[in-house]
């Protein structure tokens, strides 16, 4: 799969809709993908914004993880809400947002994988800007699968990374290898080479 499908115009996009969902306080990790909430997720995550400032989350506000913000457009609350109300939206599985993330942008599953996982064991400083570190990171026109990630990001197979299992991700998030791994993966990104422009 080639990142962007070759398009500058996609990366910006992407990039785009990262730093919106941001500012728009809908990145919350341990919760789901991309999904309406009801009166009681509502009040349990009216909780202070990045900004300091309280959110008043609604049932059918929108809020999810990095991978479901990316695969997401960006509405105000008050669209989500009218949808909602209307049938025309329902949550998106980790699946449906893969699927468009390959479909609209070119971002292999494996890599999709990745950025989740990364965004779900940062602190929430840093998963707050995690997706769109990750979309700049990428480079367009790149060819990114299982196969590259595990042959130029991995010095074991990949089984055995930091990616492979539960116990593992829970010593990584205490001893802090979730950063030190974003950095070996933003490195690896930014290091690839680009083809030029035909």
């Amino acid at each position: 799969m080639i990142l962007f499908h070759g398009d500058h115009d996609k990366k910006a996009e992407l990039i785009k809709r990262a730093v919106e969902h941001r500012e728009e306080d809908r990145l919350i990790q341990e919760y789901g993908f991309f999904e309406p909430m009801d009166e009681t997720q509502a009040a349990e995550f009216n909780r202070p914004g990045m900004d300091g400032e309280k959110t008043d989350w609604q049932a059918g506000d929108w809020a999810g993880c990095a991978v479901g913000c990316l695969a997401s457009p960006v509405l105000t609350q008050d669209e989500y809400r009218t949808l909602w109300r209307k049938g025309q939206l329902s949550e998106m599985s980790f699946d449906d947002a893969s699927d468009t993330l390959r479909a609209e942008f070119g971002i292999d599953r494996a890599l999709v994988h990745m950025a989740e996982l990364l965004f779900e064991g940062l602190g929430k400083e840093d998963a707050q800007l995690w997706p769109e570190q990750f979309v700049r990171a990428l480079p367009v026109g790149v060819e990114i699968g299982y196969d590259e990630i595990a042959e130029g990001l991995f010095d074991k197979p990949i089984e055995e990374s930091l990616w492979a299992d539960s116990d593992t991700i829970a010593r990584a998030q205490q001893d802090g290898s979730f950063e030190e791994a974003r950095d070996q993966l933003v490195a690896w990104l930014e290091s690839l080479p680009v083809p030029s422009p035909a």
